[in-house]
């Protein structure tokens, strides 16, 4: 036993030696830690982009593009100029535009207006008696901008390129897609229960009392599921070539008697020799609708697309009513928009042309004019060069394509054909009077497009 103790103590002793006390673990442990890190390292996105992060929150709406950033831009400026139109106009369109802004901004008198704007338009829609006033009251808010039944507006003639011609299209319905009307399955169920609703709520606004409110939103429904059976799908509409069809103007009595499509065109100020007509089921359908429905029904169902139409430009209630279902249920929107930017968005339906002359004038120098008009040159030089050198195009097809490239026509800013700025004045006294009196001008514009050696095409800015 004697022989093993120095060995224990031995041991003893070299284990003390490797086990520290606390204190010394605690600082040899702090000397350990390792280096403090520079921003860069740890997080080099954040710290890198600090500056335009802070500069540039995350939207509450929407995504963050540099052209979203560029749409920005361009409606603060269409504020500012409207801003500046309203208080120190620079010419007629200036005044008109300032005047316009002026009454959209003015929610008092808004609301004090309710649905006097309209007040004429329902006059006249009350006072059809028999199916022979139908079709004239029709072709009256088409000159107002407020497609009923069908639409009808100037293209190109695809066939003959010189000229636009007038189109008419299906139209009329309250939904986007004429396939809600007829799906069944439970989410268009429930849609199509939200939409009688709004529907319901308008009727209610533009004068239906309460007892009558069920059916005649019933009426309505009815009356837009017709229209949907027999129109194209989304996809198909949206083929040019399916709606081009074109028949002489002299044909359309003998076919739609009931519609008086003849006496249409004359109150659109159109007296051209031909038109397209691609579906004549549809509007051969709508043409027996027109003796087929009682006059109530059509009373009914124009009150309501006058009503829908002019919604987010007249009192709260409207207004309310629209976003519901249209925002909320159709545009997926949770918010709606400020007074200016509704406003702004009014005055570019009805009047977009005139802002957008206003705004070219005021925001595209000279000098940016130049420099576009250089680069398309210079990028015309380099098509032309390029179809010289092609190896697989014959000597014709060059000389053809060539030609082409030669005779385009560059429009930089604005186009080159004007519009008559003849507009009855519009004053500051009622935005909705304003909306129906911009967008009468804006519709008779359009038609002034129809018709031989008229094909130039205009562009809105």
């Amino acid at each position: 036993m004697p022989n093993f103790r120095p060995l224990a103590i031995a041991l003893g002793i070299s284990l003390a030696t490797l086990v520290p006390t606390h204190d010394a673990f605690a600082a040899k442990k702090k000397a350990a830690r390792a280096p403090a890190v520079s921003a860069q390292c740890s997080d080099f996105y954040d710290a890198t982009n600090a500056g335009w992060l802070k500069a540039n929150p995350v939207p509450q709406t929407g995504a963050a593009t540099a052209l979203g950033q560029l749409v920005d831009r361009s409606r603060q400026q269409q504020r500012e100029l409207l801003d500046a139109s309203m208080k120190a106009p620079q010419g007629n369109v200036q005044k008109l535009l300032g005047d316009f802004w002026a009454s959209g901004l003015d929610e008092a008198a808004v609301e004090a207006d309710g649905s006097n704007p309209i007040a004429p338009l329902l006059t006249r829609i009350n006072a059809i008696k028999k199916a022979k006033d139908i079709p004239a009251s029709i072709a009256a808010l088409h000159q107002v901008g407020i497609p009923v039944a069908f639409n009808f507006g100037p293209d190109v003639d695809l066939k003959a390129l010189d000229r636009h011609i007038g189109y008419f299209m299906q139209g009329g319905m309250g939904l986007p897609d004429p396939a809600f009307y007829t799906r069944t399955d439970a989410d268009t169920v429930a849609l199509m229960g939200r939409y009688r609703n709004y529907v319901k709520q308008i009727l209610a606004l533009t004068g239906t009392p309460a007892a009558k409110l069920d059916a005649e939103s019933q009426a309505v429904i009815a009356l837009e599921t017709e229209l949907a059976r027999n129109a194209q799908s989304l996809a198909g509409i949206n083929n040019p070539f399916n709606n081009y069809a074109p028949i002489s103007t002299k044909d359309l009595n003998s076919r739609y008697r009931n519609l008086q499509l003849d006496a249409f065109l004359k109150a659109q100020g159109v007296n051209d020799d031909l038109v397209s007509l691609a579906d004549p089921a549809l509007f051969k359908q709508l043409d027996g609708m027109v003796t087929k429905l009682k006059p109530d029904q059509w009373k009914a169902y124009l009150r309501w697309r006058v009503g829908d139409s002019m919604a987010p430009y007249l009192s709260k209630a409207y207004r309310d009513a629209e976003f519901e279902f249209r925002g909320r249920v159709l545009r997926g929107e949770t918010l709606p928009p400020q007074r200016w930017e509704s406003v702004l968005d009014a005055i570019n339906v009805a009047a977009g042309p005139m802002v957008g002359r206003e705004y070219a004038a005021r925001y595209l120098s000279a000098e940016d004019r130049r420099q576009a008009a250089w680069i398309v040159d210079k990028v015309r030089e380099v098509q032309i060069e390029a179809v010289k050198n092609n190896s697989w195009m014959s000597a014709e097809a060059k000389t053809e394509a060539q030609a082409k490239l030669a005779a385009l026509k560059i429009e930089i800013g604005t186009p080159l054909r004007d519009l008559d700025y003849s507009v009855q004045p519009m004053g500051r006294g009622s935005f909705g009077g304003n909306m129906l009196i911009a967008s009468t001008w804006r519709h008779r514009e359009e038609m002034k497009r129809i018709g031989k050696g008229n094909a130039d095409r205009r562009w809105d800015v």
